[in-house]
Parts: C-alpha cells; sequence; structure tokens
C-alpha cells in the first residue's frame, strides 16, 4: 500500500493511493462503518480505527493496516464512488507522509561508492546526525535557496541534491537485534537531505557547519508516500536515480550500501528509543550538482519503482 497524507478542506488526511485516487481512509472508513456494519456513531469508531494523523496511524499497527484493507476493499467494491472520500490524485495536495516526524536521523557516507568517489576512509559505524522537523517540506513543494540575514554563514549559493532512501519506523523500541529490524518497519519513502555545501566547506568536517548547512526551511523534502515493507521485497537491491531539469544526472543502487538496513536499525536502536513514525535515511550516493541547485530547477529524486519526490527550487524572496 501506498500511503499519503494530503489536505482537504484545510485539513490533513491520511490517505492511500489506488490507482489513479486517492482514498481518504478516515472519510472511507465512516462511510463502511455506517452502511455495512451499521455502527451507530460511525465517525467516533473510525478516528478509533483509521487515525487521521499519520503518526497516530502508524502507531495502531496491524489492526489500522487490516480495516485499511478493508476499507479499500469496501471503496473498490463501489467502484470508487464514495463521495467526499475518493479523489482523483492529480488534484489532490500531496503533503510530506509524515509532515513532522517524531525523529529525523540521517546517515552519512554510506554508499560505497560516494565513499570512493570523496576519498574517505570507511565508518567503523554508521554516522548519523538529527534533522530539525521544521526542515521537511512535501512533495512538489519548493526548495528555499537562502539569502540570509545580517550573520555570516546564514546564506548560499550551492545546494547539493542528497537523495536518500528512507526507513519509517512502525513500532517502539530499544536495543533491537538485526535479526529482527524488518518487524519494527512500517515501509519506505524518500527524502532529500539538501545540503549548503559552500557552508559545509567553510569547515570540512566541523560538526556546527555541518549541522548549520543542513538546518534551513524546506532543506528536507519527503515523500511523496511511504510505501509498505511487504512491497518493497528487497530493500537492498533499489536503483537510485537523481534527476535535475529532467536529465539524469547520478545513478547507484542500494546494493551499495555499507551498513545494510538491519544494521543501522541495531545501531540506532542501541543508542535511542526508537517509535512510531520516526525515519531513518540510508544516505545518499554521489550528490551534485558541483555548481550547486539554481532557482528555476526542478528536481527529481527517485528510488525506481516505489517512490518519485520533485521538488522545484526557487530563491528566497
Amino acid at each position: 500500500m501506498k500511503f499519503v497524507t494530503f489536505e482537504e478542506g484545510g485539513k490533513l488526511r491520511v490517505g492511500v493511493v489506488v490507482d489513479s485516487n486517492v482514498i481518504d481512509l478516515n472519510g472511507a472508513c465512516v462511510s463502511y462503518l455506517a452502511k455495512v456494519k451499521k455502527v451507530t456513531n460511525p465517525e467516533e469508531t473510525a478516528c478509533k480505527t483509521v487515525p487521521v494523523s499519520m503518526v497516530e496511524f502508524i502507531a495502531a499497527g496491524e489492526p489500522a493496516l487490516k480495516a485499511a484493507k478493508e476499507v479499500i476493499g469496501y471503496v473498490e467494491g463501489q467502484k470508487f464512488n464514495v463521495p467526499g472520500a475518493v479523489f482523483p490524485l492529480e488534484k489532490v495536495k500531496l503533503k510530506a507522509p509524515i509532515p513532522r516526524p517524531p525523529k529525523i536521523v540521517c546517515i552519512g557516507i554510506n554508499y560505497e561508492d560516494y565513499r570512493k568517489q570523496l576519498g574517505y576512509p570507511k565508518p567503523e559505524v554508521p554516522v548519523f546526525f538529527i534533522r530539525a522537523q521544521s526542515t521537511v517540506t512535501g512533495p512538489d513543494e519548493p526548495i528555499v535557496i537562502p539569502k540570509g540575514g545580517k550573520w555570516p554563514g546564514t546564506s548560499s549559493k550551492c545546494l547539493f541534491q542528497e537523495w536518500e532512501f528512507t526507513v519509517v519506523i512502525g513500532k517502539k523500541g530499544k536495543h533491537i537485534p538485526k535479526e529482527k529490524a524488518y518487524d519494527y518497519i512500517f515501509g519506505y519513502t524518500m527524502i532529500v537531505d539538501v545540503t549548503a555545501h559552500d557552508i559545509e566547506m567553510i569547515q570540512p568536517g566541523h560538526v556546527m557547519y555541518q549541522q548549520r548547512c543542513k538546518a534551513f526551511d524546506t532543506f528536507c523534502p519527503m515523500g511523496p508516500w511511504i510505501v509498505t515493507k511487504d512491497e518493497v521485497p528487497d530493500p537492498h537491491n533499489v536503483k537510485m536515480i537523481r534527476k535535475r531539469n529532467g536529465k539524469v544526472e547520478c545513478e547507484s543502487s542500494t546494493k551499495n550500501l555499507i551498513f545494510k538496513i538491519p544494521e543501522i536499525l541495531e545501531f540506532l536502536s542501541d543508542i535511542m528509543t526508537l517509535e512510531p513514525g520516526d525515519i531513518f535515511s540510508t544516505a545518499s550516493p554521489p550528490a551534485g550538482p558541483e555548481e550547486g541547485l539554481q532557482p528555476g530547477d526542478v528536481i527529481e529524486s527517485i528510488a525506481e519503482g516505489i517512490v518519485n519526490l520533485r521538488n522545484p527550487v526557487i530563491l528566497e524572496k
């Protein structure tokens, strides 16, 4: 299943993409409960069955997924004619599937091809940093090149597109053995770990500049959806494609990961409690472009057959 967060009537809703439609899970569940199950208070029951925020939906676990499948079956049986609960995908405003993840953990230096290109030593353990929630933006929403303020190092003229296959945590866990890692995974999405490379290179490798160069608003596009883990049989055999203005600028594969997903999850859970809705990236293949993203560019961050995240680039006004 492909789960999305979308905006309808000024409110964020949890939906699922089926063919060229987006089903409002809560709205369709109300109809299902009222017309099929004959429930007395369908609105109240629906909110408990399929919560209206993505983090709450993920936290609800297998019962929510089972309910979603039932609702999808109901909508398909109605030939998608469920007024107020089914929308054409092309007319829906998709947002980041998790607009404010509890934790955003970004892994670095984890593609062997990129590590060799940079000339870095192979890390002994996964390298990571924590992103601010306020950097998150959604599909087709602009990445803003910061013009800065009074302080030096608050503007940039060289943004890099780092596109990162990303894991969504499904349930709470600590000290999770890698053999059980997939039990704690809900699904996969894409983020762009936008980096102000000129700020990063003020003092290469210095933690303060590493944090600052990734902390600007809009520097973490996410989406367009979360694909459940059952639809990705081998997350370590995914073709990764970076495009700008329709042109392929880099290709790689998750085959090149130094630390595999179960190892990353095990490592992180030895440090922090992982919770539903947390995300961690698997790092970026070779980033770019060398000259930096330019106003008017449109980038695509692709995990082939899973997600294609598209974002325009603009200059801060």
